[in-house]
């Protein structure tokens, strides 16, 4: 069973798109009675301290230190205004590297659960820009849960269906771990995927594969839900 998610860092950058996160991290806060590490990380170069967020103009210029301050009391702001009746802590970091910045707070809080939004780019904007969410899940010891601008919580039953692709390594039992809490919490059902490959040169890892699909139906019973039942 997958422990509880007591610390849930959310990491926030200011724009529309970070902030729809908040509602989701909420929502595993209180599953939990557990608290939200409103998070930000404040840049180092001079470029990006000169973003109007920071007010460079009211203060001289670039400064890390006053960005600092400024985003400690829009965190501040927006714990006010998004995460009334859940406890909050307001934590920043001054890194150049986003990505760098969110793994290492995740060690320092202590964090069980990352919640962030995903900007969703795609083509050549993301080939230049890559996606910081995207690298968080790659390298981050923590379950990573991830939105985008216009999703929302689904009404006051959400995660009512959770698919959670399956392959022959021990994340994926940690992923399904996770799932199942999540299932049972919401009154749900997680449903199991793998994709057998059709390949000739693939029988190999394909009969590797009906092991795996054993174990997982002896597991959890694919699909279970909250109660531990099959579905029908």
């Amino acid at each position: 069973m997958a422990r509880p998610f007591h610390k849930i860092l959310c990491p926030v950058s200011f724009d529309e798109t970070s902030l729809v996160a908040l509602e989701y991290a909420q929502h595993f806060a209180r599953q939990d009675d557990g608290t939200v590490s409103l998070f930000h990380v404040v840049p180092t170069d001079e470029l990006h301290l000169l973003r109007k967020v920071y007010q460079p103009s009211e203060h001289g210029g670039a400064d890390v230190d006053q960005a600092e301050r400024v985003a400690r009391e829009r965190l501040g702001c927006i714990a006010e205004e998004h995460l009334k009746g859940t406890r909050c802590e307001i934590v920043t970091a001054c890194n150049s590297d986003s990505t760098k910045a969110i793994l290492e707070t995740e060690e320092k809080t202590g964090a069980d659960l990352v919640v962030m939004a995903t900007h969703g780019r795609t083509g050549i904007a993301h080939l230049i820009l890559g996606s910081v969410a995207e690298k968080v899940v790659r390298e981050s010891k923590r379950p990573v849960f991830t939105t985008r601008r216009g999703e929302t919580l689904s009404g006051v039953k959400p995660f009512q269906k959770i698919l959670v692709p399956v392959d022959i390594s021990d994340p994926t039992n940690t992923a399904l771990a996770c799932a199942r809490r999540i299932a049972e919490q919401s009154g749900g059902m997680v449903y199991p995927l793998h994709i057998v490959p059709m390949q000739q040169d693939h029988i190999t890892p394909f009969l590797a594969t009906v092991e795996v699909f054993f174990f997982i139906h002896h597991r959890v019973e694919l699909p279970f839900a909250a109660d531990g039942h099959q579905a029908e």
